[in-house]
Formats: structure tokens, C-alpha cells, sequence
């Protein structure tokens, strides 16, 4: 999971609009997305105040980065590596439960 996350990184690149209003006219495309689970993650975690109402996460990638890390090396003590063990375990069992016998 780590090098998964550490690889796929959020790239987004401009490209020439498919409808030119003017000219130099650009549209932003996303050309590389983070894996799946990492935006399950994330979106179960947002936070949302008054100055600023649109939500955004309240963990971000290198945080994620670390905690992996941190389970790797059998260390359990920060929130995020807690949350992150959590979401790992029901993942697992959620593919358990998918295979049919």
C-alpha cells in the first residue's frame, strides 16, 4: 500500500479545450489519481468550518505515508495509524465476505 500510494500521485495537466472560445483556451484533466482506497480513506475523515464550508480532508498523504510506515515497523501509538489499521482490517474482512464458496 505504501509504495502503491507513494507511486500514484494526483497529477492534473492542461490540455487544449475541446471547444475553443478564445485562443490559448485550456481545460484541466486529471492524468494520474491516488489508488482507490486511499480516497475511501480520506473521504471518511473530512472536516467542514465557517470560514471555509467546502470540505476538505482532515488527513492528508504524507500523514498516511507515515502511519503505513508506522504498522509496518509493528508501531500503533498515532490516531492516524490507528484509523488507518481500522479501515485496513474492514477492507480485508469486506473481500472475505465477497468470495463466493
Amino acid at each position: 500500500m505504501y509504495n502503491e500510494l507513494l507511486e500514484c500521485k494526483q497529477e492534473v495537466v492542461l490540455i487544449p479545450a475541446p471547444e475553443q472560445t478564445h485562443s490559448e483556451h485550456k481545460i484541466r484533466v486529471c492524468q494520474n489519481r491516488p489508488p482507490k482506497w486511499f480516497t475511501e480513506f480520506v473521504n471518511q475523515y473530512q472536516k467542514v468550518s465557517k470560514t471555509y464550508p467546502k470540505a476538505r480532508p482532515k488527513v492528508y498523504r504524507k500523514e498516511v505515508l507515515n502511519a503505513l510506515l508506522a504498522l509496518n515497523r509493528g508501531e500503533n501509538k498515532t490516531i492516524n495509524s490507528n484509523r488507518l489499521l481500522q479501515f485496513i482490517n474492514k477492507k480485508i474482512s469486506d473481500e472475505i465476505d465477497e468470495i463466493p464458496f
